[in-house]
């Protein structure tokens, strides 16, 4: 059945009709499109609605070349979207608002206000020398240390190098020092215990300077499991802070302490390390040193020294140059060594000792059982 191409045309007129006629929608009503309306009634003159034109919110992750958003792209004011623009971008939003619909933000940008810094306050200070009395105690209220302190006195002002100039040090227990008047930084150390304080010296006289150091004392030993004796000279302690940095260690304070040594050291949670040997007995823990006490910490360990011999039979007379490695059940090197009978602590476990000597390999399963120190004989036979 062929189409009326009369019908035809009057279908392309409407469509075309319906795609050409400008539709604005007003920001407060609207209401649906009725084309028959559209058709049988000439559209009354009245003057443009203004369409709702939203300037885009200042974000620092949004590209600011981004167009707002408008109802009527046809209704656009370049010059009001530009200045809006402009407007947020510089933390000035309230400029930006020059049109009834305008939507613009209004936080001011949070690093405008990080860089604002009250200024210092005016200090009147008197041309003159101050004698300064610097005494420190360990915790409020407590004895002041009578030795063991260094303070070290910087002037607050930068050098042509950005650094505090060094004023004097001083070594011992309460410090006296004459200084002309003014700003400095005074540092007191305790051991790995310290504080830093900011004195104003306003005029000549006697000024008192007391330091709070709320510090402690650490003394570390270690036994062998069973309340056995270890060998103190093979015995070593590491102190780390607990806290963990961003690259997941821990910072550490000292290394290498004899057994017995007392550490001074600010009140905290420390993480111990305890080295027996240098092979694998090692063993951690974490101790709480008190402000004004003095903390006994007594680490574990089960470990034995084993002291290794390439024999021909057994009680027979070590070989000399042999090289040794120790390892696990899993095959993990533990530890190399050379000589006719080197001693190697290691920790309580299984392991196998490898023997060379002159070219020929001779090996050993063997067992360490904490504080049973003994000699393990690798038997040469060669074929």
């Amino acid at each position: 059945m062929k189409q009326d191409p009369y019908k035809l045309l009057v279908q392309v007129l409407l469509t075309l009709a319906i795609v050409m006629v400008p539709v604005t929608v007003n920001a407060q009503s609207a209401r649906p499109l009725n084309l028959g309306t559209l058709l049988k009634s000439k559209p009354k003159s009245q003057p443009p609605k203004r369409a709702l034109t939203v300037a885009p919110k200042f974000s620092p992750f949004r590209n600011q070349s981004q167009p707002a958003v408008s109802a009527n792209t046809n209704s656009v004011d370049q010059n009001r979207l530009i200045n809006a623009m402009k407007a947020a971008t510089t933390g000035n939003p309230l400029s930006a608002a020059t049109g009834q619909n305008s939507i613009v933000s209004t936080t001011t940008p949070r690093n405008l206000l990080q860089n604002i810094q009250p200024p210092e306050p005016v200090v009147d200070i008197q041309q003159g020398i101050a004698s300064v009395v610097l005494t420190a105690r360990l915790t409020p209220g407590g004895d002041t240390i009578s030795r063991g302190l260094v303070w070290r006195i910087f002037n607050s002002k930068r050098d042509e190098n950005n650094r505090l100039p060094l004023v004097q040090t001083l070594k011992g227990g309460t410090g006296n020092i004459d200084l002309p008047t003014g700003i400095y930084l005074v540092h007191a150390s305790y051991g790995h215990a310290g504080l830093t304080k900011k004195i104003t010296l306003t005029e000549p006289g006697i000024v008192d300077e007391d330091f709070v150091l709320a510090a402690g004392g650490l003394r570390l030993n270690a036994i062998i499991f069973g309340d056995l004796p270890l060998n103190e000279k093979k015995l070593k302690f590491d102190i780390f802070s607990q806290q963990k940095t961003g690259n997941y260690t821990r910072k550490e304070i000292v290394s290498n302490i004899d057994g017995g040594t007392i550490i001074r050291l600010g009140a905290d949670t420390y993480h111990i390390v305890s080295r027996y040997g240098v092979s694998n007995a090692v063993v951690r823990a974490d101790v709480i040193v008190t402000a004004g006490q003095l903390t006994d910490a007594t680490l574990i360990h089960r470990a034995a020294e084993m002291t290794f011999k390439l024999v021909s039979e057994a009680g027979g007379e070590a070989l000399a140059d042999t090289r040794w490695s120790i390892l696990t059940p899993g095959g993990d090197l533990v530890r190399e060594v050379i000589g006719a009978f080197p001693a190697v602590i290691l920790s309580e476990g299984d392991y196998t000792a490898i023997a060379i000597n002159g070219g020929d390999t001779f090996n050993r399963d063997f067992s360490v059982e904490p504080g049973l120190d003994r000699d393990v004989e690798v038997y040469a036979q060669r074929q």
